[in-house]
Parts: C-alpha cells; sequence; structure tokens
C-alpha cells in the first residue's frame, strides 16, 4: 500500500468534497482515497463535517436589506444630536 496521497492538505480535500477542483485533481484525490486508508478516512470525515453543518444551519436565510447601510443610518441619526 502506497501513501502516494499523503501530502494533500486539508484545504485540498475540502476543495474536493465541496466539488471545486478539476478532473486531474479529482483523479488525483480519488486515487489516492484508494491507495491510502489515512486520506479516505480524512475526506469521509469532511463530508460528514460538510452534512453536519447543512443539518445544522441548512434553514438559515440571510437578514433582509443591507445591514451596514441600516446601523451607518442610525448612527448618523444620533450623531446629529
Amino acid at each position: 500500500m502506497t501513501k502516494c496521497g499523503s501530502n494533500f492538505d486539508t484545504r485540498a480535500l475540502g476543495n474536493f468534497v465541496d466539488g471545486q477542483l478539476g478532473a486531474a485533481h479529482n483523479a488525483r484525490i480519488i486515487k489516492a482515497m484508494e491507495d491510502d486508508p489515512e486520506i479516505r478516512e480524512r475526506v469521509y470525515q469532511l463530508r460528514r463535517t460538510k452534512d453536519l453543518m447543512k443539518l445544522g444551519y441548512g434553514d438559515l436565510r440571510t437578514p433582509p436589506g443591507n445591514t451596514v447601510k441600516s446601523k451607518f443610518r442610525i448612527w448618523k441619526l444620533f450623531s446629529t444630536v
């Protein structure tokens, strides 16, 4: 069993899980997962974390309007007093 994929950092594996890599990089990581159980476990954990985040925060929406503008308007109102 070779450790050809042990040089992948968490960012690269995270990008793989998120589908943000090209075909060549995907193939390298898939090959590494086939050869190295450590890489396979790390990818599994990242996928699991992503799924748990979706479960926990999936129903949250961004607040309406631009909160930076509204805070600025309040500050401007009180600063003229």
